[in-house]
């Protein structure tokens, strides 16, 4: 009995680069493409052509995570299971060997050391760009050594890396090498609104790298168009302010803000918690901000109880509030910066205290991946500071969240 399988339809360009990888004889296929191209769906059909297709074959599929590779393996299991074309499988192993011999397996990059001794026909790396250059050359590609066929790279770019060599290759025409391109205008079922929300909301160079596809040399600076942003007319009455904690290397920094618009900038160090607490009461007793943000982190919890006696010895009337910097808060604070700085809903001035140091901060400011959860990350570069620019997303975000929320009229009848 032959039983013929039919694959899921595929859209244009996925059809293309489909047939191109089957088809063709080169081995190396490396897939650039953007989010919202259906580019891990791509993947998985192409390791069920492969197993399906030939008999005792070994296919390998890696995924950034132990995480991604569980669900992975879950959903082909169940997407296959009643096929009758399933011989056994390892819940454990995350293994799958069909009734033509044909074994599957699913790694992750966390133990590159695991798959050394495999002997593979086809290797599929999603988010190749994120493995390490030694992880690839030292442990992935040798397992084709013997048996290889195909091997399949896709991802989105992360700067100028092994995968960026390998892409190369494959324009320039190199022996063995084939390159394909997609993004989301590619895909005729990309969320475009969710697309252009990405884009005002991300650094430049992460959108292009992680929606256009695009390879970007260097760092990836957080901040853009905050050079645009300086002595802007924004003015809404009511003032905030925002405090990020530091004492010997770090700064302490206050920011106030006159809704949008930054009044108020000062930063001290190396001088004893008494002294900066007067000078910040000294400040906001002249601003009156109505609601105040303390950095509680580490020694901030310390501050922020001297500064709770100091504010109610001075009977200022605003509300001070802790807040604890956490990846999550830090994210939202910074990437409500980065949008209303792309948006010029922000007015920096150049009045105040050390305004080239604070230009220098934003400049030096960069977005990075974290490998193991692909979140993005935000941090002076290299061994720079970042305490005004935390003090500034602090008392911005402070600003959002309780001055310019909204405020609603309701009539009773």
């Amino acid at each position: 009995v032959v039983k013929t399988f039919i694959g899921a339809k595929l859209y244009e360009k996925q059809a293309e680069i489909a047939e191109s990888v089957v088809n063709s004889q080169e081995m190396y296929h490396t897939i650039c493409c953007g989010r919202q191209t259906g580019k891990s769906y791509l993947c998985k059909q192409l390791l069920l052509y492969f197993a399906i297709n030939n008999a005792k074959w070994q296919i390998m599929y890696v995924s950034l995570t132990y995480s991604q590779t569980n669900k992975l393996f879950k959903e082909l299991l169940n997407a296959i299971k009643s096929s009758g074309i399933i011989r056994s499988f390892n819940r454990v192993e995350n293994s799958i060997i069909l009734v033509n011999g044909s074994e599957i397996y699913f790694k992750s990059y966390t133990n590159a050391d695991a798959v050394r001794g495999y002997s593979l026909d086809v290797l599929i790396i999603d988010e190749a760009a994120f493995l390490a250059d030694e992880d690839f050359f030292a442990a992935f590609k040798p397992t084709l050594a013997v048996r290889g066929k195909k091997c399949i790279l896709c991802s989105s770019p992360r700067g100028y890396n092994w995968f960026k060599d390998m892409y190369d290759s494959g324009v320039r025409g190199d022996k063995g090498y084939k390159s394909y391109f997609a993004n989301y205008k590619s895909c005729p079922y990309s969320n475009i609104e969710e697309v252009m929300d990405a884009k005002s909301k991300l650094p430049n160079k992460i959108f292009r790298a992680e929606y256009e596809g695009e390879f970007i040399e260097g760092g990836m600076s957080a901040f853009s168009n905050y050079e645009n942003c300086v002595n802007i007319d924004l003015n809404y009455g009511k003032v905030v302010a925002g405090i990020d904690v530091g004492r010997q290397s770090d700064y302490t920094v206050l920011t106030i803000m006159n809704g949008k618009r930054v009044v108020y900038m000062e930063r001290w160090r190396t001088d004893t918690w008494e002294n900066i607490k007067n000078k910040i009461i000294a400040a906001c007793k002249q601003y009156k901000p109505i609601y105040t943000y303390v950095e509680v982190n580490g020694i901030g919890d310390v501050f922020y109880e001297i500064l709770q006696k100091g504010w109610r010895e001075a009977k200022l009337i605003g509300t001070l509030a802790p807040w604890l910097t956490t990846n999550q808060t830090k994210n939202n604070a910074v990437e409500q910066l980065i949008d209303d700085f792309n948006n010029r809903n922000i007015s920096l001035s150049d009045g105040i205290s050390e305004f080239k140091e604070l230009m220098y901060e934003l400049g030096n400011f960069e977005a990075t991946y974290s490998k193991s959860n692909r979140c993005i990350t935000y941090a002076a570069r290299g061994q720079g500071k970042d305490d005004m620019v935390m003090s500034l997303a602090i008392c911005n975000y402070n600003a959002k969240k309780n001055l310019l929320a909204g405020t609603y009229l309701i009539d009773v009848v």
